[in-house]
């Protein structure tokens, strides 16, 4: 009887999936004619910029790092909003904005067709549907290759098609470019700004690395999350079988989930969902080794775990090592046996724990909101010269 029941509540919830994606999808077709725009270039002087949404969600990474560019570029002198597409009430839009850049600049709003800006920049493919439509200089901030996320050939399609649209886009670190250029047959205009990451928000801890050897117990933060792009079930099997292989040794290998994943198996550890800003961190002082998988573009938990000190483990599959390297992390295949030697090696010879981290502080040194903003500046300071276009 209870298997007859979750077989149930399982397709009524992808019935549900279905026909929302369906509609989404119905949406788009109704309101667009997918044919690539010539986007306007005459602008003498830039001063209203909007970021479109599909929602302003919280503690979203991608969200955060919209608010940071908006938030840098108010401070520059331009009135900035960040425009949601799900209708939201104001309070729910500022709440969530908050939860996830608290001091952000710029105002809220809902979409509605009689707004007007000088630039309108899309942030995710369902939005460049909408600013293909709005007026104003249209852009695209890309911030990964947004097919890859799609569980079906209509919306890859759809999410495709955006980067043929005719927007001027800026990818977030070169990754994405790549993947654009490899995947689309139009002339493309895509700049590239570096992907940063907010120093003042994480605290370098530094560890005793020879500490490690002889340890008993290793505490392993893994980020897991429900979403394909992060392999939360080929990084669960990988974690299961070197928390075995590390039994056998009669070590505990102690992981620690967290990231929103709902559920993980009991014995795999303990899950601690969505973690504040101030969890984090005292999760990162508190383990040995942060893992974490990157499979397309790269995103902010890398940096955050490399900024607070903690030893890094990501995929050799993934984009990690076009952003920051080979020598900064340690990178593993889907084996769970290799991820136990790797470690093994790394508490046996603590110099390597020490040389990756040199090299990841040199690296993070680099980066900056501020570098990264001015140069998203610098690519709207061309837009108003005209003759430089």
């Amino acid at each position: 009887m209870k298997k007859l029941v979750l077989n149930s509540a399982k397709k009524i919830f992808g019935n549900a999936l279905y026909k929302n994606r369906q509609k989404k999808i119905e949406k788009i077709l109704r309101n667009s004619d997918f044919s690539k725009i010539e986007n306007e270039r005459n602008i003498t002087e830039i001063k209203t910029i909007a970021f479109v949404l599909p929602r302003m969600g919280a503690y979203s990474g991608g969200t955060t790092s919209i608010l940071r560019m908006g938030t840098f570029l108010q401070s520059m002198g331009y009135t900035v909003s960040y425009i949601s597409l799900a209708q939201q009430s104001e309070d729910d839009m500022m709440t969530n904005a908050k939860i996830n850049l608290e001091n952000f600049g710029g105002k809220v709003l809902n979409y509605s067709d009689d707004l007007n800006f000088d630039v309108v920049v899309a942030t995710a493919w369902e939005t460049a549907y909408t600013v293909k439509k709005m007026s104003g200089y249209k852009m695209y901030f890309v911030q990964d290759f947004e097919p890859l996320f799609c569980t079906d050939g209509e919306t890859y399609a759809l999410a495709q098609k955006t980067y043929d649209l005719g927007l001027h886009m800026v990818s977030l670190g070169s990754w994405n470019k790549q993947m654009i250029l490899k995947n689309t047959k139009e002339t493309v205009k895509i700049d590239v700004v570096e992907f940063p990451y907010e120093k003042s928000e994480y605290e370098y801890f530094p560890r005793d690395f020879s500490k490690y050897k002889g340890k008993t117990k290793i505490q392993l933060a893994v980020f897991l999350k429900d979403v394909g792009r992060r392999i939360p079930t080929i990084t669960q099997h990988v974690l299961l079988e070197a928390k075995e292989c590390f039994r056998r040794d009669n070590i505990d290998l102690h992981i620690i989930a967290y990231g929103g994943i709902k559920k993980i198996p009991k014995e795999l550890g303990i899950n601690r969902g969505k973690l504040s800003k101030k969890e984090l961190s005292n999760l990162y002082k508190e383990s040995d080794f942060g893992m974490v998988a990157s499979m397309t573009n790269i995103s902010l938990v890398p940096y955050e775990m490399l900024a607070s000190g903690l030893p890094l483990i990501e995929f050799k599959d993934g984009s990690y090592e076009d952003f920051l390297g080979n020598d900064t992390a340690t990178l593993i295949d889907f084996s769970g046996q290799e991820l136990y030697i790797k470690i093994k090696e790394l508490i046996d010879e603590t110099y390597l724990l020490q040389q990756k981290d040199a090299k990841a502080q040199e690296k993070l040194k680099k980066l900056s909101w501020q570098k990264t903003g001015q140069q998203f500046l610098e690519i709207l300071k061309k837009l108003e010269k005209i003759d430089e276009i």
